[in-house]
Formats: C-alpha cells, sequence, structure tokens
C-alpha cells in the first residue's frame, strides 16, 4: 500500500495539464471485529487504516477483547499519538450499534454477521484454504496422507486433550443457531476486501487533481 503509485496522464488540449489521482484519508474508520483469531483480524483493519491516515475506533467481540485491551497498551508504548487509535468494548447490539450510526463516524469496517456483528466459526475460518489443487501425478498420495492427518484429529472439549473445540460459548452457539447460518454472515455491501490494493480504496477517498503548466 505504502508503494502504490497513483495513476497520472498528460494531456495537451485543451490546455497543458497534468492529471492525477490523490488518495486522502476518510476521518475516523469504526473497526469491527469477531472473537475469533481477535488479534489478526483486528490488526489486519488497523494496519491499512492507520497507514491510509485515519483515526481508529476498535470494537473487538465482547467475548474476546482482552487481546485488543493488551494490543492498545502495546500501541501506547510505542508512542502513537493519543486519540490516533481508540478502543470502545460491548456488545454489538449496543455499542457497536452506536458506533455504526455515529455521524461523525464515515467508515465501518467489521467482520461477520449484520445481525450481531460477530464471525461464526464451527471449526471453520474464513481465512483458511476451501480447496487444495494437486498434481494428478500424486493426487492419490496426497489423498492417502490426508486422510491419515485428519484421521489424527479429535473433536470434543477444548479444556480437554482436543484438536478441534466446538464454538466457545453457550450464548453465541444459540446466536449461530437461531441465524441458522452454516458460516458467515451476510454481506449487502458488495465490498469485502480490505487486504493489500483494496486497502488503499477501501481506507482512502479518491480525488482527482488537474495542474495546469
Amino acid at each position: 500500500m505504502l508503494h502504490h503509485i497513483s495513476p497520472s496522464t498528460l494531456i495537451d488540449e485543451p490546455v497543458r495539464a497534468l492529471n492525477y489521482v490523490k488518495n486522502d484519508p476518510v476521518g475516523v474508520a469504526g473497526l469491527i471485529s469477531p472473537w475469533n483469531l481477535p488479534l489478526y483480524l483486528l490488526s489486519f483493519k488497523l494496519a491499512p487504516a492507520l497507514v491510509a491516515g485515519n483515526t481508529v475506533v476498535c470494537k473487538p467481540s465482547e467475548l474476546t477483547s482482552v487481546t485488543a485491551w493488551v494490543l492498545m497498551h502495546a500501541i501506547e508504548e510505542a508512542g502513537f499519538p493519543t486519540g490516533v487509535v481508540n478502543l470502545v468494548i460491548g456488545t454489538g447490539s449496543s455499542v457497536g450499534e452506536h458506533l455504526v450510526s455515529h455521524p461523525d463516524v464515515p467508515l465501518i469496517s467489521f467482520t461477520g454477521s449484520q445481525i450481531s456483528i460477530v464471525l461464526y466459526m464451527f471449526c471453520e475460518i474464513c481465512l483458511c484454504s476451501s480447496r487444495i489443487f494437486v498434481h494428478s501425478s500424486i493426487y492419490n498420495t496426497f489423498v492417502e496422507k490426508l486422510v491419515e492427518e485428519a484421521k489424527k484429529l479429535t473433536v470434543g472439549n477444548p479444556t480437554k486433550d482436543t484438536t478441534l473445540g466446538a464454538i466457545n460459548s453457550e450464548t453465541h452457539f444459540k446466536k449461530a443457531r437461531d441465524l441458522n447460518m452454516p458460516f458467515g454472515g451476510t454481506k449487502e455491501s458488495g465490498m469485502g476486501r480490505e487486504g493489500a490494493q483494496d486497502s488503499l480504496h477501501f481506507f482512502t477517498e479518491s480525488k482527482t487533481v488537474c495542474i495546469k503548466y
């Protein structure tokens, strides 16, 4: 993102001029992250938002807010100016709703369901691979070894000797069951890409500048 080169053109008619695109920060970005992978998913939003020049208000899941709280202390120790990175803690229906509807927060980035602003995950992660391309010459061997490793996985109580645990709380389980969603939420905006080049467009406002010379 820091090495992105904005498009520019030289024109001769009707005047000699240079046109280029300037990306300005949007302002205050509300960053709402779910309970799974709390540090990764928050930092995934936090870094490009700050690089783009925005201030941020982070709202982690109320179920895994300690990680974000520790991160805020690290940011303070790193010397960030007061007010650049902010943290609020609470449920989506209270704190999250206020953040989303606040007139001074023009940009919201959240991962998860519209309904409760969380990502429901039954031993699944949206960042994991959904398919694997295997060359035909090693396909049979690959499948055999994959099945062999999969059989070693144990599913059960995560506080015991298991590999895969269930959803992280009974309350969360009931929410996910009531929503009748096998995975993820509903994305109405058509957006959702926030990494690499997409971050430049998501966390900035593009302006066309024309300079006569």
